[in-house]
């Protein structure tokens, strides 16, 4: 399994695309096949939160706050898409504060005490921006300043009525960055619009930046797993795994990137405003940093394996191994077609994490327990649960969202004016930043309930 499903599971889709052709339409059924497994994985994890009262218990705040503003943005998104340059640049500063704000309050839960329910709720973000937006209209203030003065107004509040050790001075420093920051932008960019589908291109940009991220830190923390697991005193340190990942990064983006600019732009068409500059400046760096990214990579592997002698002699096969096979597959990015490598990446990193949940579920609901939690009673019959799961969601996906490609324009599903197809590809956008930001948190080593069923 180790071998398998973690450190070489990327060669099951690798090696079968090395004898077909570089065109998408050469492996079209392979792609999309790969591409719903993406979208699964990321859901594979939510029985777990939404099926067991004690899981949820631990988050109240973040398990149900951050997915309803996400499924908000998720219903708005196709109607902004569609506006007019309507954003000014203080609209998208208040956004932005917003988001500070709810990001203050996500950051409480988790620590031990139980959230005031009845405060967070007169606070209530998301429902007090949409009760004043029709204000903007009527009193002449630029909504923009009516976003940023409910973003500061919630950020007190919330010091107020959730008091923590150590967030009163974050709290003010942040509420006074925004308003400076608000103050510069109002006055010397007054006039400027800002066309709302370029919003949702940025956001675009930053969840496949943190999906990169995302990925190589669950790499990570598989070594991680195994370093703990090993029973030596003695441990490779995390700086020098979490080096042996992301120095691959800068080689990405100074060759991978300009190499490769049409490829970056068609997988990520809707971010092609936000990606250009960063692929020319890219290439306008290449000639002075690629030879000291390439050092870095170098470095960081003689890093690795002199660490992993100094604690374990070579004996910890499985973090070798893993090593070895994310090493060989961030190099097959320089020898075979790049989306091909993107979409072993993509393969190996959903088979990770489903073997995963699979493996630490089936240990945690081995035995009855006392809370009988409703995942429990479901999981009681592993080959239906999964199979079911994973069967139902991957005919859902591919008869909604990549099976009308093929139908005629006509025959092709619609919901509420908006094609099924384009729903699902804003509901991956935000569902798959809940699904980053949950696995932040869920699955920490440090927390003793998540080491027992490891």
């Amino acid at each position: 399994m180790d071998i398998a499903a973690y450190a070489l599971s990327w060669l099951w889709v690798l090696v079968p695309l090395m004898f077909v052709g570089d065109t998408r339409a050469d492996y079209m059924a392979g792609f999309i096949a790969i591409l719903v497994l993406t979208d699964l994985h990321r859901h594979f994890g939510l029985p777990y939160v939404y099926l067991d009262a004690q899981i949820r218990r631990r988050f109240p705040v973040r398990f149900f706050v951050l997915p309803a503003v996400m499924l908000g943005l998720w219903a708005a998104s196709p109607y902004f898409k569609r506006l007019g340059p309507s954003f000014a640049v203080l609209d998208v500063v208040g956004l932005a504060a917003l988001v500070v704000a709810l990001a203050q309050l996500l950051r409480r839960d988790g620590q031990g005490d139980r959230p005031p329910w009845r405060a967070l709720a007169a606070i209530g973000l998301p429902g007090i921006v949409l009760a004043v937006m029709p204000l903007a209209g009527e009193t002449g203030v630029e909504r923009g300043w009516i976003w940023l003065a409910i973003a500061v107004l919630s950020s007190r509040l919330l010091v107020s009525v959730w008091p923590q050790p150590g967030t009163r001075r974050h709290g003010t420093t942040v509420t006074l960055g925004v308003i400076a920051i608000a103050m510069v932008v109002a006055t010397n960019y007054p006039a400027l619009r800002i066309h709302p589908r370029d919003l949702i291109a940025g956001i675009v940009v930053f969840t496949g930046a943190w999906n990169i991220w995302h990925v190589l830190m669950q790499k990570y923390g598989i070594l991680r797993l195994y370093s703990a697991k090993s029973g030596r005193d003695t441990k490779v340190p995390g700086w020098v795994d979490r080096l042996l990942l992301l120095a691959w990064i800068p080689v990405f983006l100074l060759w991978l990137g300009p190499a490769n600019r049409e490829a970056v732009l068609g997988a990520y068409r809707q971010g092609r405003g936000t990606l250009v500059p960063v692929l020319d400046a890219m290439e306008a760096a290449q000639p002075y940093l690629l030879a000291p990214a390439i050092a870095l990579v170098l470095s960081a592997l003689a890093l690795f394996l002199w660490h992993e002698w100094r604690a374990n002699r070579f004996t910890n096969a499985p973090r070798l191994w893993l090593a070895a096979g994310t090493t060989s597959l961030s190099a097959a990015f320089f020898v075979v077609h790049p989306l091909k490598v993107y979409l072993a990446y993509g393969f190996s990193h959903a088979i990770e994490y489903m073997v995963f949940v699979w493996a630490f579920q089936r240990r945690r609901y081995a035995k009855p327990l006392a809370h009988n939690p409703t995942l429990a009673r479901v999981l009681k019959h592993p080959w239906i649960a999964y199979g079911g799961f994973t069967g139902g969601g991957a005919l859902l996906i591919i008869a909604l969202q990549y099976g009308p490609q093929w139908m005629p324009p006509s025959a092709r599903p619609y919901f509420l004016g908006f094609s099924t197809a384009e729903w699902f590809v804003y509901w991956g956008l935000y569902q798959s930043m809940v699904h980053f930001y949950f696995d932040s948190f869920m699955w920490k080593m440090r927390r003793g309930t998540t080491r027992a069923h490891i």
